[in-house]
């Protein structure tokens, strides 16, 4: 047999198909919202939904790795790899009863469990498992020579008398070749021609649970509830395509601030020298999480850690939507619970824990059943707490009701309701302020300026272990 097994020939139909840096608006970028209920691709069955999760973990903790000693003449090995803290057994767990492969060990100097799988019958379930649902990120470069390696060796190992000593050895050498061209040796982050990011909600949400984080950040008194997803620069089109997936949404057309609803930023110089330079996406706007997030990710199963994080998470959005990040005694209360959210969380985690509130679960239950904002004349917002009145900005709606007293739409701002009915903005306002019907579909309507204290009671269902065992009534008025 003669020797075709020259690294640079097979490596090339690899790496060569030129599109696009790591951020290039040449590639393909596939959003998949369809107004579907929870996943667009709902129509799949079960099984199909579960390994579009699979991947999206696979994309945010995954690797690929072939293990080669060229010098010593051995047979390569391959290893597909999730690993996660030790908290997320329980994940891990789940990813091989969907895989239906694979074993997991401790990983004892990382803190980490491992699903490892290696068998080479495995290994061709995994391969045909990302060739079906192929991964988004630049792991798939990693993937494509990791599959290109393990069957130029079972092609050889189907027949190895055919090949000779020279022919053996550069075999080998073509798959070391690969692996020292993968992971963090990597410097050719190309896509090839054929990549399309193709975002759902079953592989966004795992891809959350593996890289992103349910979070809340202070700044005085205000807290800014984040969904946050970093990547590594060089996978900054996940990012942006994240970002377009949700503002696609339906109902983001509606949120105030529509350009900085998803944000996606990169840092100019990394932090720390010795690691990549990152890209953050954050969403930030409490309308659109509440209103369009929310819903969506209600639906999802979770199989991490990271549904304790989300429950808490909606938890202070429920406290701040009822006003109690004004009260100092409620900070007090929302500080703790975020204390003990993320890496807070961990079983070893080394952030200090601040003392539990006095009397923590009948204040909590006290500020579930009562709300600190009440409506007054004017637009203004009346603080219980303090006794003060504050300007009602950003808590006023622009309300379109039909004879019924229904509520058609919702705007949040004035010329996003005059957008979506075509008139002008001034219109819009006279129609306000005059009580002029505006017609939908032929029928009058009213359009109304209000104050928007509703309350979130599906905020706090599933509950959050903090309020699991507590009793308490929710007063919508």
């Amino acid at each position: 047999m003669s020797s075709n097994f020259v690294g640079p020939i097979v490596v090339g139909k690899i790496t060569t198909f030129q599109i696009r840096g790591c951020s290039n608006s040449s590639i393909q970028v596939m959003s998949t919202n369809n107004n579907s209920s929870a996943d667009s691709n709902d129509s799949l069955p079960a099984k199909a939904l579960e390994l579009l999760g699979v991947v999206g973990l696979t994309d945010a903790e995954g690797c690929f790795r072939i293990i080669i000693n060229l010098e010593e003449g051995t047979t390569p090995d391959f290893e597909f790899v999730i690993a996660l803290h030790n908290d997320d057994k329980g994940c891990l767990v789940k990813v091989k009863s969907v895989i239906e492969c694979g074993t997991i060990y401790p990983q004892k100097t990382e803190y980490k469990h491992h699903l490892s799988v290696f068998r080479h019958d495995d290994i061709q379930k995994i391969i045909s498992i990302f060739d079906k649902f192929p991964l988004n990120t630049t792991k798939r470069l990693n993937f494509l020579m990791f599959k290109a390696a393990f069957e130029a060796y079972m092609e050889y190992k189907s027949n190895p008398r055919a090949y000779s000593t020279e022919d053996r050895y550069n075999l080998f050498a073509y798959i070391n070749n690969l692996k020292l061209q993968m992971n963090s040796r990597r410097t050719d982050f190309t896509y090839t021609a054929d990549h399309k990011i193709t975002i759902t909600w079953y592989w966004l949400l795992k891809f959350v649970e593996g890289d992103g984080s349910f979070c809340v950040t202070t700044q005085g008194i205000t807290y800014y509830p984040i969904l946050s997803i970093k990547q590594a620069t060089i996978d900054k089109a996940v990012l942006d395509s994240i970002q377009q997936f949700l503002l696609d949404l339906p109902g983001a057309d509606s949120v105030s601030n529509h350009n900085v609803i998803v944000a996606v930023r990169t840092e100019k110089v990394p932090k720390n020298p010795d690691h990549k330079q990152l890209s953050s996406l954050s969403c930030m706007n409490v309308d659109f999480l509440i209103d369009v997030v929310i819903p969506e990710l209600d639906k999802l199963p979770f199989w991490s850690k990271k549904y304790k994080d989300y429950l808490d998470w909606k938890l202070i959005i429920f406290l701040q939507n009822r006003g109690w990040t004004h009260c100092p005694e409620a900070r007090e209360v929302i500080d703790y619970i975020i204390n003990n959210m993320n890496d807070g969380r961990l079983t070893n985690t080394k952030i200090p824990r601040l003392p539990k509130p006095i009397n923590f679960e009948a204040k909590l239950v006290y500020y579930l059943e009562n709300s600190n904002y009440k409506a007054h004349p004017g637009n203004k917002l009346f603080i219980r707490s303090s006794n003060e009145y504050l300007p009602a900005y950003g808590k006023l709606v622009i309300e379109v009701i039909d004879q019924n007293g229904a509520l058609v739409k919702r705007f949040y701002r004035i010329a996003r309701a005059a957008k979506e009915y075509n008139v002008t903005p001034r219109v819009m306002a006279y129609k306000i302020d005059n009580k002029v019907p505006l017609f939908v579909h032929g029928k009058p309507c009213t359009v109304i300026k209000t104050l928007r204290l509703i309350d979130h009671p599906q905020l706090l269902y599933p509950m959050s272990d903090h309020i699991k065992n507590l009793n308490f009534k929710i007063d919508k008025n």
